[in-house]
C-alpha cells in the first residue's frame, strides 16, 4: 500500500493511503528516535510498520499531536477520511 505523509505549517500530521485496511486503526505510533511509524489495529492490537521512515525533522514538528488525519484514496480520489489517535514516543 502506498502511504504518503503530509505535515501542515502548524505541525498537524495527515496521512493518505492508496487503499483501505481490513481492520480499523486503533492508533498510530511514531518513534521519534528511529522515525518508524507503527499502525496498531483493533480489536487484537495487531501492529504493522510501513517500509519507510519519517524524517527526524518531521518527527520534531509532529511530536505534540494527539490525533492525525488519514485519507483513503481509490484511483487518486478520496473515498473516506478519519481521525486516529497519534502517539509520539521520544
Amino acid at each position: 500500500m502506498n502511504i504518503e505523509l503530509f505535515v501542515s505549517e502548524k505541525g498537524q500530521l495527515v496521512l493518505t493511503c492508496h487503499g483501505t485496511f481490513e481492520k480499523p486503526i486503533d492508533q498510530i505510533i511514531l518513534d521519534g528516535q528511529t522515525g518508524i511509524l507503527t499502525f496498531v489495529f483493533s480489536p487484537d492490537m495487531e501492529e504493522w510498520e510501513p517500509n519507510c521512515t519519517v524524517d527526524l525533522e518531521v518527527c520534531k514538528k509532529v511530536q505534540n499531536q494527539l490525533f492525525c488525519a488519514i485519507g483513503y484514496l481509490n484511483n487518486y480520489k478520496l473515498i473516506a477520511a478519519e481521525y486516529v489517535r497519534f502517539n509520539y514516543r521520544a
